[in-house]
């Protein structure tokens, strides 16, 4: 055939043949070693059929299992870096001299199936069964003798050994073989026929240290036939019959025809790295989703088998490319006795897992199945397994290895037709996204007690930003019965038209996050409309800065619509709630820092500050009262101790009318008693109180959330129960116990065993350092993530409690774009930080504030303010003009934070003058004092002096004119 048919984009134009070197046949043979000896052959001398053409062959098969590496692969998965390491030698050591037996008999490796291998043997003499069978029982000696015991040292711990053996099967028949796929962009060799049924299915019958073979293998080696399979041990030794390519006899037109079309035959990911001499392998212990399709409806002995197989992988291919375009991969096209098979993977060899993503991918696979396909199973894992290169120098693959790539394989046999079937690890992970269905306690091949397992339907409705923000907590708050009976009949009550406002406090990590969570959880099965806003101790003088995400939400203000697009919409939703308070749009797009639509003004310039304010008061009550008497409205407002001016008086001002409304106001705050917030003391308000658990509160927990009766003295100590002594602990923060745990399950302190029961060890217990706060135990914890994670996350918290995928890839040093998501799907799985919106601009969250903190205060200075003028720089080139004056504190706040004098002044003053218009005077105040900071950092003296009293000036008259204010409230009060 032509082979500019599989030359792809990349193929040269030049005729004249490049000189050949020994780089470059160096560099064709790091990428031929990912394809069979055959195909290799093929295509250096041009021979190689057209993707879809079936070619039939006689051939012998063997089908090998090694044990021992999947339990090996687990145990190193702990050493991190250094584990994988140590895993891929061991993998190496193997590989390679079972391969070059293979080699020497004559047979080329088809595929791998994880740490099994599907071989075949060209019949061309009449001896191929001959040579599969002493190359069987050749594999099963260097077993024996060589490669029976694995010895791994890890770093600190004495050394360990792991015992490996071997199943094998020989077949021999009719074999298919066809190259599927699309050339330039992904190509997968494919072996089929009743010869690799037969193997795999003599594979199944042996027992570790056997050969067995099939009957036609038997006859064809003219050794006894006693039934369709035995074990074979009286096989003789076979002359060798090895095939080698030599590589020096090819020019360099055929070695780059090889260069030129191998790399689609291996994930694009690696065949960069590939292609440079210091790279070697391809190893790391990772999460993936990994998905076997088992499929039926076509007849792999029929003639047009090649171009069926064709067009299913093509269709497949085209399918997890639209929903894993960077991350998911079809990884091998399967045949043997358990039936036709595709597997996929989410997250190896470009992250992430998401698990999400593989779902809906999975479902679409059922609903968009090809008309010839008669049907498909199924089975879906996520977890961590070890991802590499498996093989030897001159022959290996792409793939992945661990306990969650069985399980998957398993689920498909226990899954009905037409469906998907997955875990209870990786239903929890997605529960909120899906509508799921309990399928049945399955028992599998490998698992010690059955596990329960769950049919994914559908997607549920798209979450609201509300909805996502509280969507970790899943389950009411344990330990906190008394405050939930409060909070349901407080809620209960709003929904029934009498609101108001609610107030949560508690030291931090008293639970308030979960509280709310269940407040939300409730408010939205009850047909209710929630909105949220956080308070940020960076935000505390921007005005209005927690209202900001709740008015954008109330609107459906989304970052696709321009500036002036979106102060449109706000105008008709006014217009709509409130047909004659139009004219005062302007007011709340003032607020919104948004433009106003053909320059209008609010037509009050003239009239004092403080009755604008009340008028854009008025206008939010009657808009809130009008949406609630339609649907029912949750307003939460986190951390109001870091609340602005502005944010606090119109929280009181929205919660005083709603007594008469389904419309609750829920603040949390830490110390309630420390801000200024009158609406706190009024009757009317209902205050919940979370204190620290009673050690046996917390120890009634613990036992509850891991299933154990008992809990040893020396863990109930660690986790702050008991003192030194053994007494009871007066207090326990459930924050400090619930990452205590987690640092506890990620180390492997606390295990469970086979039957389901806790196991503690405490010897690794006692190795753990004892943190005495809660911010030392999230440092420790935080010490357990990749370099890259962490450093990411380090990036996050400049940026601040939420963040955005885009600026976070904008700013963050190294990481591109593709890194990203990997790094933060490692941080989700941590629980350190969490998705608040999907889609083309993706948005998360810190998990909680003092995490945030706690990252944000270990970064070092220079760092912080690097990353601070990076920021700024990123926000002042990306957003329109036009919507300037809402990021101007935001931009007063970073350039301020890096010292970029010059522009810090120029955004205080600008804030100052914003936070001036929406007469909120204690910001104004602060901005000022900002400017008298940069002033003094930058001027002359004669020009300091008078700008600095300038701004003195007005920084005392605001604060002086908000505190009287206040004053005037409270007495009213």
């Amino acid at each position: 055939m032509d082979s500019s048919e599989w030359s792809g984009p990349h193929r040269e134009s030049n005729n004249t043949p490049p000189t050949s070197t020994p780089a470059l046949h160096a560099q064709a043979r790091r990428l031929a070693a990912y394809l069979p000896m055959t195909v290799t052959r093929q295509i250096l001398e041009d021979d190689l059929p057209a993707p879809g053409t079936a070619v039939w062959f006689q051939a012998a098969t063997l089908f090998s299992d090694l044990s021992g590496f999947t339990r090996l692969a687990e145990s190193l998965a702990q050493a991190g870096p250094r584990g994988a390491e140590e895993l891929n030698r061991a993998l190496l050591l193997t590989f390679t001299s079972l391969i070059n037996a293979i080699h020497d008999a004559g047979g080329a490796v088809a595929h791998f199936h994880g740490d099994a291998m599907l071989v075949y043997f060209l019949d061309n003499d009449g001896r191929a069964a001959a040579r599969a069978l002493a190359c069987g029982a050749f594999m099963q000696r260097l077993m024996r003798t060589n490669l029976a015991q694995i010895n791994v040292q890890q770093p600190g711990q004495a050394p360990e050994q792991f015992s490996l053996d071997i199943k094998i099967g020989v077949g021999y028949g009719r074999c298919l073989q066809t190259i599927v796929g699309q050339p330039g962009e992904s190509l997968e060799f494919v072996l089929a026929g009743t010869a690799v049924d037969e193997a795999a299915s003599a594979q199944r019958q042996a027992g570790a240290g056997q050969v067995v073979a099939s009957e036609n293998a038997l006859a064809q080696a003219r050794l006894p036939v006693t039934g369709p399979f035995r074990a074979v041990d009286e096989t003789a030794p076979v002359p060798n019959a090895r095939e080698e390519i030599h590589w020096h006899a090819y020019q360099a037109d055929a070695l780059h025809r090889l260069l030129q079309i191998a790399p689609a035959f291996i994930p694009a990911p690696l065949v960069e790295r590939l292609q440079h001499q210091t790279t070697r392998f391809i190893a790391e212990h990772r999460p993936v989703t990994t998905l076997f399709v088992q499929f039926e409806g076509i007849d792999l002995n029929a003639a047009d088998a090649g171009q069926q197989l064709q067009s299913y992988y093509e269709w497949a291919r085209q399918v997890v490319a639209r929903f894993g375009p960077r991350n998911g991969r079809v990884n091998r096209l399967l045949t043997g006795d358990k039936g036709s098979q595709l597997h996929i993977l989410f997250g190896a060899p470009t992250a992430p897992d998401a698990p999400e993503q593989a779902i809906r991918c999975a479902l679409a696979l059922q609903r968009e199945k090809p008309a010839f396909i008669t049907g498909q199973r199924i089975g879906l894992a996520a977890g961590p397994v070890f991802a590499t290169a498996v093989g030897a120098q001159n022959r290996r693959e792409y793939t992945a290895i661990g306990r969650v790539v069985n399980l998957s394989a398993h689920l498909t046999l226990h899954c009905p037709p037409g469906r998907v079937l997955v875990d209870e690890t990786t239903a929890n992970r997605v529960w909120a996204q899906f509508q799921f269905a309990t399928h049945t306690l399955t028992t599998l091949k490998g698992q010690a007690a059955p596990i329960s397992t769950y049919l994914p339907s559908q997607e549920q409705p798209a979450p609201t930003p509300f909805a996502a923000r509280f969507s970790r907590w899943q389950k009411p708050p344990p330990g906190r019965d008394a405050e939930i009976a409060q909070l349901r009949q407080r809620l209960d009550a709003a929904l029934r038209g009498h609101g108001g406002l609610l107030a949560i406090s508690g030291p931090f990590g008293g639970g308030i996050q979960p509280l709310l969570a269940e407040a939300a959880r409730r408010w939205l099965d009850a047909g209710g409309r929630g909105f949220a806003g956080v308070c940020q101790p960076h935000l505390a003088d921007a005005p209005f800065a927690p209202w900001q995400a709740i008015w954008r939400d109330f609107f459906d203000l989304t970052p696709d619509l321009s500036p002036a697009a979106q102060a449109a919409q706000v105008k008709d939703e006014i217009r709509a709630w409130l047909p004659g308070w139009a004219d005062e749009a302007p007011l709340w797009l003032t607020a919104l820092g948004l433009p106003l639509p053909n320059q209008e003004s609010s037509g009050h310039t003239a009239v004092a500050a403080g009755v604008q304010q009340l008028w854009l008061f008025t206008l939010i009550q009657r808009c809130l009262a009008q949406a609630a008497k339609r649907q029912p409205l949750l307003i939460v407002l986190e951390d109001m101790q870091w609340a602005d001016e502005a944010s606090r008086e119109l929280a009181a001002a929205v919660a005083a009318p709603a007594a008469d409304l389904p419309l609750l106001l829920i603040v949390t705050l830490r110390a309630p008693e420390t801000v200024y917030f009158p609406v706190l003391r009024q009757p009317t308000t209902t205050h919940i109180v979370l204190a620290d658990w009673t050690a046996a509160q917390a120890r009634a927990v613990i036992q509850r959330r891991l299933g154990a009766n008992n809990l040893p003295l020396l863990l109930e100590q660690w986790l702050g129960l008991r003192d030194q002594h053994g007494r009871d602990a007066e207090q326990v923060n459930p924050l400090f116990l619930e990452e205590s745990l987690k640092l506890m399950l990620s180390t492997d302190v606390l295990q469970f065993t086979g039957d389901g029961r806790l196991r503690v060890d405490e010897v690794r217990l006692a190795d753990l350092p004892i943190p005495n706060s809660i911010a030392a135990l999230l440092q420790t914890r935080l010490d357990t993530l990749s370099a890259g994670a962490y450093s990411l996350l380090q990036v996050a918290a400049v940026i601040g409690h939420e963040f955005s995928l885009e600026l976070l890839t904008a700013v963050a040093p190294g990481r591109s774009q593709p890194q990203a998501p990997g790094l933060l799907n490692e941080l989700m799985v941590a629980e350190m930080v969490q998705p608040l919106s999907e889609g083309e601009r993706p948005q998360f969250m810190f998990q909680n504030s003092l995490l945030h903190e706690v990252v944000y205060r270990r970064l070092p200075y220079a760092r912080r303010q690097a990353l601070h003028l990076a920021i700024a720089e990123r926000l002042a080139a990306t957003t329109p003009a036009a919507a300037w004056p809402a990021i101007h504190p935001l931009l007063a706040h970073h350039y301020g934070q890096a010292e970029a004098h010059e522009e810090g002044l120029r955004y205080a003053l600008l804030a100052a003058h914003h936070a001036e218009a929406l007469y909120a005077n204690r910001a104004t105040a602060g901005f000022y004092r900002q400017a008298i900071h940069h002033v003094h950092a930058l001027g002359t003296a004669g020009r300091v002096e008078t700008a600095v009293a300038i701004f003195t000036a007005q920084a005392e008259a605001y604060l002086r004119l908000g505190e009287l204010e206040e004053a005037a409230k409270s007495a009213a009060a």
